[in-house]
């Protein structure tokens, strides 16, 4: 029952989906990071089914893809997006540690974080709407792996405060399993992305997984490690990347 609560507390806190009430202790939160990249393959179904039938319609692609990049932040809430713009706007303050951290905390957003995410939409824009009906399992898969290697990031890298719930959700996981299911989940989101377009695939999961690791090491470097808004922003922009590649790989057949 404990894993039936822990599944019911992630899709509660990483999306808009109704689930049912539980009591949020600890023992209920055991294996909720290992349930996060479900909740990206629940969305990534969602995004893969709307895009198909958008294709089957003839919808313009203007519509096609301003329903696409809608649809994501309509299923979860927003809460990713909260992160990127508290990340954009501390580390655009060019700031010390603390000063950086005091930004992160503050519920108000800055110019830079409303600017950056008018930046980080017109590049999925741009992306969304090159990508081929053969790249779109490439991009659906890209949700639940951007979930898994940010729930990996969570497991290994330290925390910059002893609160809130991505420090929660860490603290109170049992940690030697959570580690192989998300690695199980990693190799499972490579593979699918792999056999959706071998060439294309291969070199999303690697600029994905090499792209969390910079991102991980200089949000060690610029705040001391992770929290619940970091790992949103580094959701964000795994998916980002991911968009990228499938445009690109649009763009030139591979």
């Amino acid at each position: 029952m404990r894993v039936v609560r822990s599944l019911v507390i992630a899709f509660a806190m990483y999306s808009k989906i109704p689930m049912p009430q539980v009591d949020w202790k600890k023992e209920n939160m055991r294996f909720v990071l290992c349930f996060l990249p479900l909740v990206g393959a629940v969305v990534g179904l969602f995004w893969y089914f709307v895009y198909c039938m958008m294709v089957y319609v003839g919808a313009g692609t203007t519509a096609r893809t301003c329903l696409l990049i809608a649809l994501p932040i309509l299923l979860t809430g927003g809460i990713h997006v909260d992160g990127y713009m508290d990340t954009m706007d501390a580390l655009n303050s060019w700031g010390s540690r603390e000063k950086k951290l005091m930004i992160l905390e503050d519920s108000h957003i800055g110019a830079f974080s409303v600017i950056m995410t008018i930046v980080y939409y017109l590049l999925m824009l741009a992306a969304v709407s090159e990508v081929r009906p053969e790249y779109a399992p490439l991009v659906a898969a890209g949700f639940a792996y951007a979930r898994s290697l940010t729930g990996t990031a969570m497991v290994y890298m330290p925390s910059n405060k002893r609160e809130g719930l991505a420090y929660i959700f860490t603290d109170a996981s049992d940690k030697p399993r959570l580690r192989i299911a998300l690695l199980v989940c990693n190799v499972l989101c490579a593979a699918v992305m792999i056999l959706a377009s071998p060439y294309a695939g291969f070199t999303a999961t690697a600029a994905g997984a090499l792209w969390a690791i910079l991102f991980c090491r200089k949000m060690e470097r610029e705040f001391g490690g992770l929290s619940g808004d970091l790992c949103g922003c580094l959701i964000l922009e795994l998916e980002l990347v991911f968009a990228i590649v499938a445009a690109a790989a649009s763009f030139i057949v591979i």
